[in-house]
């Protein structure tokens, strides 16, 4: 038999919206976002700055992501014809799924987060290059990772995957 289902509403600090998640289960469950006040607009959400680069090494390309006015532009710029041809997406998150983005990160937290991330001294490595610069609700952060990445960077993948619909880790957002 199932626990009980538990209603727990979150307020997020950014803005007013309210999260609810239903959940039997702390790993599962549904989660809603809804409007305390309808005046809030999507600019609230919108980060200052949003640049995102994924460099793969070997026989692929690059994976960048950045804002444009109030879209995300993703584009996939490979390395050498022969791979996946260059791929072009515009997404437009909607406010509650920004909402959802930033309490994610918030939780596992991002904006802690060091500036590099990279191998000993004494290794000899060849592998991805992650540059990300994301500002917002005055707070940045600027970080590189090379061959070595802070705790907690598949939930920023999952989160970035949840707001655009792409698989950031794999070349040309796609698995």
């Amino acid at each position: 038999m199932l626990d009980p289902y538990k209603l727990v509403l979150t307020t997020v600090p950014i803005s007013s919206y309210i999260l609810v998640r239903i959940t039997s289960n702390p790993r599962f469950g549904l989660e809603r976002c809804f409007h305390s006040n309808k005046s809030d607009t999507m600019n609230q959400f919108l980060p200052n700055k949003f640049e995102l680069e994924h460099v793969f090494f070997g026989s692929s390309g690059v994976n960048v992501l950045s804002l444009e006015g109030n879209e995300l532009y993703f584009r996939w710029e490979p390395s050498f014809q022969d791979y996946e041809p260059f791929r072009e997406v515009r997404i437009e998150p909607l406010p509650e799924e920004w909402s959802l983005f930033w309490l994610a990160l918030d939780e596992i937290g991002f904006w802690e987060w060091k500036n590099l991330y990279q191998p000993p001294e004494d290794v000899i490595v060849d592998g991805h290059i992650f540059n990300l610069d994301i500002a917002f609700n005055g707070r940045e952060l600027v970080t590189s990772c090379w061959c070595n990445a802070p705790d907690h960077i598949e939930e920023f993948y999952q989160a970035l995957q949840d707001l655009t619909d792409l698989d950031f880790q794999h070349p040309g957002g796609v698995d």
